[in-house]
């Protein structure tokens, strides 16, 4: 699949997502692991040539939108939201522009729990 395929298959998949899981939250919910993943690669996302930076998050750390669907395609399928503990929605897919990425701060991120909390807005 060229990465252009995967880059509108991308949009495509985001456009499917439930509104709540878009907007309702000021936070994006991520697993333990790839949150951890995220706060040890925040680096190579900030690197990125891509503005706004789409991250897969079970394909961290993968940074090309494109190479990150692959991966999941093969390792297991499109990212999807699916309902977790506390019937919370686990966010696959999240968006920071450079700046964003710039504000997030990895000292006030808590990887401690089962599930994460990033703030979808960190530079206010």
């Amino acid at each position: 699949m060229s990465t252009r395929i995967a880059f509108l298959f991308m949009i495509a998949t985001w456009s499917l997502l439930p509104e709540s899981a878009v907007a309702d939250t000021d936070e994006w919910l991520v697993p333990q692991k790839q949150a951890q993943c995220l706060v040890d690669n925040l680096q190579l996302y900030r690197s990125s040539t891509s503005d706004p930076v789409v991250i897969f998050v079970g394909a961290c750390p993968i940074v090309d939108p494109g190479e990150a669907i692959k991966s999941l395609q093969t390792n297991t399928a499109l990212p999807s939201v699916r309902e977790a503990q506390e019937n919370l929605a686990i966010d696959e897919v999240i968006v920071y522009t450079l700046k964003e990425l710039s504000c997030l701060s990895i000292d006030v991120i808590d990887t401690s729990g089962p599930i994460v909390s990033l703030p979808k807005v960190p530079c206010d």
